[in-house]
């Protein structure tokens, strides 16, 4: 997608940076507070973490090594080894990188575990807390998500929210879906996101998305 010249701006970690694709610079940045990452890390202590600094996604060696183990889709474990670097100490590179983390993932092996862990977090300070994924909880700072970086987005380029079409399939897409004129979710997205969305497109395996881009294009 980074090869097509209209894709310039990229909302990234759940909103928490937008970063100009063509400049390779930020235009917006949100990190976790140092006080924050240690309240995570003693609140979650002995869980498995992801952890995003500059972009670049840093995960749990053993995850990495044998991600479906902890719950992975096998569809997306070519995903993970592409994008992912593996540490052996996550307590201690998010401490070595305390001040520069964009956002940190906690991953859960069931949904009961999940469910768990999302009670946990309602201890937390000064965060945004989302889901994209049945197996991880998504943690940023509080002035993130993707409906406050496409708000921030649009004031910088003067684009009124009538004017945006936002797409979406996740927890972590529906305040974006209700922040643009048009929110719109494929079919089998989440309940969430479905119920912020303002049309719903067939599913990805459909080629929701596409079709209904390209709709949109022929009706402007």
């Amino acid at each position: 997608m980074l090869q097509i010249d209209g894709i310039r701006y990229a909302i990234c970690s759940n909103g928490a940076c937008i970063e100009d694709m063509h400049s390779r610079t930020r235009l917006l940045s949100f990190t976790l507070g140092p006080q924050v990452v240690e309240q995570l890390l003693e609140t979650f202590c002995g869980e498995r973490f992801e952890a995003f600094v500059d972009g670049q996604p840093y995960c749990d060696g053993e995850y990495y090594r044998e991600p479906l183990r902890f719950g992975c889709s096998p569809a997306y474990v070519d995903y993970v080894k592409t994008t992912r670097i593996p540490v052996d100490d996550m307590p201690g590179f998010m401490r070595r990188h305390i001040a520069v983390l964009d956002s940190v993932d906690i991953m859960c092996g069931t949904l009961e575990h999940k469910a768990e862990l999302w009670e946990k977090t309602k201890q937390l300070t000064d965060v945004y807390v989302t889901s994209s994924s049945p197996r991880l909880i998504e943690i940023s700072a509080a002035e993130a998500g993707k409906g406050a970086a496409l708000r921030h987005l649009a004031q910088i380029l003067n684009i009124p929210p009538q004017h945006i079409a936002a797409f979406g399939n996740g927890d972590n897409d529906a305040d974006m879906l209700a922040f643009a004129g048009l929110g719109i979710a494929v079919k089998n997205a989440s309940k969430r996101c479905l119920a912020a969305a303002d049309y719903i497109c067939p599913t990805n395996d459909e080629h929701g998305v596409a079709i209904t881009m390209e709709k949109l294009l022929a009706s402007n």
